[in-house]
This record gives C-alpha cells, sequence and structure tokens, in this order.
C-alpha cells in the first residue's frame, strides 16, 4: 500500500503505527488493511482512532449502561408487549421514536423491561440502554452512544452529535436504543418552555433526525412522564406516543392476589378501584395487606379524599407508602428513608459508613451489624421495593415513584 507522499508500507508488515502519522494524516482499517489518509491537524486533534470493524460483520452485544427496574409481579399491557416486542425485532418500521407517556409509578419502566429481555441474543445490530434517572448528562449520553455505535467518540463535545448521525446512517442496522426517564430533561412547563419541551438542544435534534428517518433503521423507545412536544410533527410519520393508562381490572386483581390479598372479585375490584388501578400503588397496597393486615382488603389504609391534592393518584401512593413505612419496624423504616436519598443507588460499604456515623445520621440504623443489613436490604428486594444495579456497581436503588415520596418521612404514628 502507498501512502500519500508516495511512502510504501506494506499491508503484511503493518509498519504504520500512530507514531509515524503526521498531523495531516490519519490511520484506519478497512477489511484488515492499513490506509493513510490526509486529514486537517483540527480534525486528527478531534477525533480518536477509529473502529476496525464492519458494522454490518460486528457481533453486537448489548451496551446497558443502565438497568431498568424490573417489576416482580408483571401483570397485563400485553397488547403493548406484543405490538414492542415486534417492532423492536422488525427490519424495517415507520415509528422511528416511540415513547411510552405515563404518571411516575405507572409502569413504564417496567414494560421497557420487558421489551429488552424478550430480544433475541444474538441480535445483527445494537441495543443501547440509558437511563436519565441515573445519568441526566446529554453529554454524556452522546459520548456514550458514538463509542458503542461509531466505535469512536470526538475530542470535543461539538462534533458528538454529527458523528453519531453519521455511524448511524451509514451502518443501515435496525439498532434500537431505550432511553428511560427523559421527563429528568424536559422542561415542566414552569420555566416558560412548553410542557415535555427538551431542554437540550442536541437531545431534541436526535430525535428528530431519528424521527424522520434519516437514522437509516435505527430506532429509540422512550419513557417519559411528560409528552415529548418537539416531535409533535412528526405524529403518525415517525413518532408515535403511546398513552400508558392504569391497569385493566382483571389486571389489577391479579397483581392483588400475586401479592397474597384475598377476596372475590367484587372485593379485589374495590380495593384497586380505591387507588385507581394505578399499578404500583396497587402493588404496594397488596404488599402492604399482605404483611399487615393478613391479606384482608377491609384493613387497608382509608383515604379521606377532601383531604387529597388534585394529583390523586400520587397522593394516594404517597399514603400507601407512608402506612407502610409507619408499620415497619425502626431499622427497616430508616433503612428506607436513607435508601431514597441516593436517587441513583448505594452500596453496602457506603451504608456501612453511614452506620458507623451514630445515631444521629443512620437512627435506628445504627444498632444493626452487617448481617441484619444485608437482611434487610435482600427483604427489600424480595418485596420489590428496590433492586440491586449491577451495571451500577452493585448498588442498591429504588425506584423513581418510592424514592421521591419517601423522604422525608412522616412522625412514626405511637
Amino acid at each position: 500500500m502507498t501512502a500519500p507522499g508516495g511512502v510504501n508500507h506494506p499491508v503484511g508488515e503493518s509498519h504504520v503505527t500512530l507514531e509515524h502519522v503526521t498531523a495531516g494524516q490519519h490511520v484506519f482499517a478497512v477489511q484488515g488493511d492499513l490506509h493513510l489518509t490526509t486529514m486537517s491537524a483540527a480534525d486528527v486533534a478531534d477525533t480518536v482512532e477509529v473502529q476496525a470493524v464492519d458494522p454490518s460483520t460486528r457481533v453486537w452485544e448489548p451496551a446497558i449502561l443502565s438497568t431498568l427496574q424490573p417489576a416482580q409481579h408483571f401483570a397485563g399491557r400485553e397488547g403493548i408487549l406484543d405490538d414492542l416486542s415486534k417492532w423492536a425485532k422488525r427490519v424495517r418500521v415507520q415509528d422511528r421514536v416511540v415513547a411510552l407517556v405515563a404518571v411516575g409509578g405507572t409502569g413504564k419502566t417496567a414494560v421497557a423491561e420487558r421489551i429488552l429481555r424478550a430480544l433475541p441474543k444474538n441480535r445483527k445490530a445494537g441495543v443501547f440502554v440509558w437511563s436519565f434517572y441515573e445519568k441526566p448528562q446529554t453529554e454524556a449520553f452522546l459520548r456514550a452512544t458514538c463509542d458503542y455505535f461509531c466505535g469512536t467518540t470526538p475530542v470535543t463535545s461539538g462534533g458528538l452529535l454529527a458523528h453519531l448521525q453519521q455511524g448511524l446512517r451509514a451502518a443501515e442496522l435496525p439498532h434500537l436504543l431505550i432511553l428511560d426517564g427523559l421527563e429528568l430533561v424536559q422542561a415542566t412547563g414552569m420555566t416558560g418552555k412548553a410542557l415535555g419541551e427538551l431542554e437540550d438542544p442536541l437531545l431534541k435534534q436526535l430525535l428528530r433526525w431519528l424521527a424522520s428517518g434519516h437514522g437509516g433503521r435505527a430506532r429509540v423507545l422512550v419513557t417519559s412522564r411528560f409528552p415529548l412536544s418537539d416531535l409533535s410533527d412528526w405524529e403518525g410519520q415517525g413518532y408515535r406516543s403511546i398513552l400508558l393508562v392504569d391497569l385493566e381490572p382483571a389486571a389489577a386483581r391479579s397483581l392483588l392476589q400475586r401479592r397474597g390479598v384475598k377476596g372475590d372479585d367484587q372485593a379485589l375490584n374495590a380495593l384497586a378501584e380505591s387507588v385507581h388501578r394505578h399499578a404500583l400503588t396497587v402493588d404496594v397496597l397488596g404488599l402492604y395487606l399482605n404483611r399487615f393486615g393478613g391479606g384482608d382488603p377491609n384493613n387497608a389504609p382509608q383515604f379521606d379524599l377532601s383531604t387529597l391534592k388534585s394529583d390523586q393518584k400520587g397522593a394516594r401512593l404517597t399514603r400507601v407508602l407512608e402506612s407502610y413505612a409507619d408499620k415497619l419496624p425502626p431499622g427497616e423504616r430508616d433503612l428506607l428513608a436513607r435508601l431514597s436519598l441516593f436517587p441513583r443507588g448505594v452500596t453496602v460499604e457506603y451504608l456501612r459508613f453511614i452506620i458507623g456515623a451514630g445515631h444521629h445520621v443512620a437512627g435506628a440504623l445504627s444498632d444493626y451489624g452487617p448481617v441484619q443489613l444485608l437482611g434487610m436490604l435482600g427483604d427489600l428486594h424480595d418485596l420489590g421495593l428496590a433492586f440491586r444495579s449491577e451495571r451500577q456497581g452493585g448498588k442498591h436503588v429504588l425506584g423513581p415513584p418510592i424514592s421521591t415520596r419517601l423522604f422525608p418521612l412522616p412522625p412514626r404514628h405511637n
């Protein structure tokens, strides 16, 4: 192979290394051969070594950079699961951006986790999972996607979006991105921007670009509490919004029964209706009755409707969580309160550090040893209130709807 400038570099010997490259040249590989190409010094400074593997022949291991919390007792949603599972597996789709939109605790993340779980093991395209609950920085997201889909990452942030777009467009593969908790980077409607408007212009451009079909076969599944107002012009033409509603009566009854609640259909229906059949509230209510109410619907917490806020679903979830926490042993209660302080999770080692700081920091946890702590964490996992994220270094995490409502806990009722 002859390099620019007439210098011959035999392919078999691979004499060319990065040390030999001048500021105007860069090495890249195509099907095992080394080549030199002329580039500007600025391009070289803004580029890292290029991936040597043809994307169409690459074995794509999923990049699950965030753990999607599963629902321990998943119920219902059969139609949506079937629809989205087929959508995720198709080679070409019309809806390049699909958003699951609902209030917190309705089960958006659990649905996304089920879609991810149903994907075939040996996909010939990439799967990239990112949670904005864990890491809301858009630049970090774009860097991670460039690294995964392109094999290269620009040094400066200015070229991230264009680099990712080039990689997705060139590959022409049915890549799947799952973006959980997008509301963390959307406007709340209280700051002068429209509800659901994306705060970061690069992320807005990326989703619009994908919806319009410029990303080839790539598609993205989003979960959010807010509608994606920036994509309204593409509704039905590249973008589809799925409003996730509350559980059907049969699914709500099934969830309560799996939690150990007893009663006929009429009693279980009335219990579920008391909390609007909101998935997380039904689940925690079933947990409460199983543990503290003998599984009897008559022992459910009572709600004074006149005192509830306009967000009655959120208010009832809060009441159920407070009722549950109020009956917990002091150590478990204070463990939940401290876990809620760390929305991205906390390690056992850090919890031990908190315990070691004494009662004024750890509360009743200060009376518990390492074995008891592990036992309580295991109980929370078994109950479905928390999970252990291997992707986050083994951190223990509460689901966002729970963590945002458990701290500060109200005073214990005597």
